[in-house]
Parts: structure tokens; C-alpha cells; sequence
């Protein structure tokens, strides 16, 4: 079982076993992004910029997710759009290493650090105006990308197989 024939095929080790395979992609509840507030509304009960770009990253602060090429980026972002603000959600080994890289950088305000979150997650999603995956390496089904396309979100994420099963160049991303 695999949830995208492109990762699949990407895969050295699943690769050979493709005929055989059944695809069964993950899914999210679509209710959950259905909720009774506006963007506006959203940014203010999260504390976010009323009038500001907001960019999103959802995952573990890991190498693996890459957040650091996030921060690093947004230091060239921010200097094209000044108005630019990133919001990252969620928690992880590389939390400390972001928070001093950002300050270093000199993007330290333009950044919110929220933690993990819980019951505010679908508010983060709505309250976005772009929502961002840098991952270093292939992700086999990024449910983040299908959370923000639920929201309808632009979708950017790093070229790999499994995010070319959601996303579609010119179409969600």
C-alpha cells in the first residue's frame, strides 16, 4: 500500500514492487477548516498582522523539514515584500537554532514562533495568505500540503515526488 503512485515510483526499494501496489492516498476532514471566522478575524485571535503577507509553515522543526532554508529565505522575501511576516507552527530539536537565527539575521519581528498548537490549527491555516513546505528530502504524502489546500492556500513546497501527487504547478502551486 502506498499513498501515491509517484512516490512509489521515486522509491529504490518500492519501486519494483509498483504493479502490485494499491494506492490509498491520505485524507483530511474538511470540516475542520470549515470555521466561523474570517481571515481578519483569525489574525486577530492568533495575534498575527492585521495588514501583512503571512506565510505558514506547519511541521517538526527538523532537519528533515527544513525550516532554517525557511528563515534564511525570508531575509530576501521580506526585502521584495516588506510586509511579509511567517508564521511557523509546530515544535521541535531545531526551535532554539531557528529563534537565534532569526534574531541574527536581523528578521526576528517579521517571524512568529507558535509552538505546538492544537484546537487553533485550521485558524493558522485560514489566517495565511501562502503556505510553505521546504522539505531536504522526499516526503511521501505532505498531509500539511492537503491541511493548506483544504484552506485553500497556495501551495510552495521543495520538488519531490510525493509532493507532485497534490500539487500541481500553475493549478495549487
Amino acid at each position: 500500500i502506498v499513498t501515491s503512485k509517484e512516490f512509489a515510483q521515486g522509491s529504490k526499494l518500492l519501486r519494483k514492487y509498483i504493479d502490485n501496489a494499491i494506492i490509498i492516498p491520505n485524507g483530511v476532514n474538511l470540516e475542520e477548516f470549515e470555521i466561523p471566522y474570517s481571515k481578519e478575524q483569525c489574525r486577530e485571535n492568533l495575534g498575527l498582522p492585521q495588514i501583512a503577507k503571512i506565510i505558514l509553515f506547519v511541521g517538526n522543526l527538523s532537519w528533515y523539514k527544513a525550516p532554517d532554508i525557511l528563515i534564511k529565505s525570508m531575509k530576501t522575501v521580506i526585502d521584495f515584500i516588506p510586509d511579509a511576516y511567517l508564521v511557523v507552527v509546530g515544535d521541535g530539536v531545531m526551535k532554539p537554532e531557528l529563534i537565534e537565527l532569526a534574531t541574527k539575521i536581523g528578521i526576528g519581528s517579521s517571524v512568529k514562533f507558535a509552538g505546538f498548537i492544537v484546537n487553533e490549527k485550521s485558524q493558522y491555516y485560514k489566517a495565511a495568505d501562502v503556505f510553505v513546505l521546504p522539505s531536504r528530502s522526499t516526503e511521501s504524502f505532505g498531509n500539511v500540503l492537503l491541511e493548506a489546500s483544504a484552506s485553500n492556500l497556495p501551495l510552495i513546497a521543495s520538488d519531490y515526488v510525493g509532493v507532485r501527487a497534490i500539487i500541481q504547478c500553475g493549478y495549487n502551486g
